[in-house]
């Protein structure tokens, strides 16, 4: 993080993102994610990589410095060190715009392509939209028959 005496643009908005990361990024594993063994069902913590590395056949590595390679790292008040490992993918700007968790990851394979097709018609009821104007000109659209024909 820049000194706090930076005052500039860009160290606010640093700032501001680091803490938003530490509010809404960090996975904490919870019952909801363990598996028989105990062990985290979304891969947590994720191991370090100088680099991000993307294969077609399984998730992506992300960059992710360890605290020995400059990576920060922050203490919650319960005394747990968080590290890069716990930080959930996001995409900056979005964290910065919306001020709310996101996870951002890389799609990879047709099985995830089918997986985000159904994960979004899941989220709520659609509608089919006629527009009439002066009921001469008529926009006739029907996203869900777009998306389903590809």
């Amino acid at each position: 993080l820049p000194p706090a005496s930076d005052k500039s643009e860009k160290a606010e908005m640093q700032r501001k993102l680091h803490d938003l990361v530490v509010k809404l990024q960090i996975h904490t594993c919870n019952f909801h994610c363990l598996n028989e063994k105990k062990k985290c069902s979304k891969g947590f913590p994720k191991r370090y990589s100088n680099v991000t590395i993307i294969y077609e056949d399984k998730p992506a590595v992300y960059k992710r410095r360890s605290p020995e390679d400059g990576g920060t790292f922050y203490r919650m008040t319960n005394g747990r060190v968080i590290t890069n490992s716990w930080v959930v993918p996001y995409n900056p700007a979005y964290l910065l715009a919306w001020g709310a968790h996101s996870n951002v990851e890389f799609a990879y394979g047709d099985a995830a392509c089918k997986y985000l097709i159904k994960y979004h018609f899941k989220m709520g009821n659609f509608a089919y939209v006629q527009i009439a104007q002066g009921n001469t000109d008529v926009v006739d659209y029907d996203e869900t028959q777009g998306i389903m024909k590809g």
